[in-house]
């Protein structure tokens, strides 16, 4: 996506992790912990903090807990998983919606 295209304004990632720990019944802590494989609030997390809050992926891993490439590979797998599920990708579209 070109630098002119990307959205003006930015979500506050503290407010898109509570967001997301609030729909999976989580605490926000849990979310940014690592430990759990296949957990989708967090997948789903990194998906959103790239997307909505514009961070880079060293920022994410930083937030999370985990290195930049761990960020880029559940990030992939989360935008494949998206393309398949679409009730998934309708529930995040609805989330940023309201949010």
């Amino acid at each position: 996506m070109p630098k002119y295209q990307k959205q003006v304004v930015k979500r506050e990632p503290e407010k898109v992790i509570a967001k997301i720990a609030k729909t999976y019944g989580e605490k926000p802590e849990e979310i940014l912990r690592g430990g759990r494989k296949g957990f989708e609030a967090r997948d789903v997390a990194i998906y959103l903090l790239k997307r909505e809050c514009g961070l880079s992926l060293k920022e994410i891993g930083k937030r999370m807990g985990i290195g930049s490439t761990a960020a880029g590979n559940r990030w992939v797998r989360i935008k494949q998983r998206l393309v398949k599920d679409k009730g998934l990708a309708q529930k995040i579209e609805k989330w940023i919606m309201v949010a």
